[in-house]
């Protein structure tokens, strides 16, 4: 629905992304790698254009089989995210090998971030460390203007949340 949703979108909108989660389950389907290669091919999407977004704790379950489809779907051109990331339990030795494109900072952590300087130091670290390995970030709940200016100070390269704007239909 995601794709047909891309090919809707008024063309003066284009090219625009769709984010989509998915389950440790569907990423364990043997299938799911050409189901999404289907997929786009229906819809005439790119696969620059979809963007599918695992939590880090999902991730983790089962690192070896994920990685490999996540591989995969990587080869195609489709971007991958690890939503949610700093609440897992994920250790360096996968983070350096997690086969993703973006990490997104889970809001947890940049609601209080004013408030709380390790809150701050927390998100100010995940920045870094993804750069450092050629990962764009995500900042999920940005809800004032203060909160975006920092973000943007500490290079956080993408913003999400109610200050940018609400869900629409």
């Amino acid at each position: 629905r995601a794709l047909r949703e891309v090919v809707e979108w008024p063309k003066a909108w284009k090219p625009l992304k769709v984010a989509v989660n998915i389950s440790a389950v569907v990423l364990k389907d043997i299938a799911f790698v050409d189901s999404v290669k289907s997929t786009l091919s229906i819809w005439g999407v790119s696969a620059e254009q979809l963007i599918l977004e695992i939590t880090e704790s999902a991730l983790m379950e089962d690192t070896t089989s994920s990685f490999i489809t996540l591989e995969e779907l990587k080869a195609l051109g489709v971007g991958i995210s690890i939503d949610d990331f700093g609440t897992g339990y994920s250790s360096m030795a996968y983070f350096k090998n997690i086969p993703a494109n973006e990490l997104k900072i889970d809001q947890s952590f940049i609601f209080y971030m004013l408030k709380n300087a390790m809150d701050q130091h927390v998100v100010n670290t995940i920045i870094e460390l993804a750069h450092g390995f050629n990962l764009k970030v995500v900042a999920e709940g940005i809800e004032d203007e203060k909160t975006f200016e920092v973000l943007n100070e500490l290079g956080c390269d993408i913003g999400q949340g109610f200050y940018l704007a609400k869900p629409m239909p």
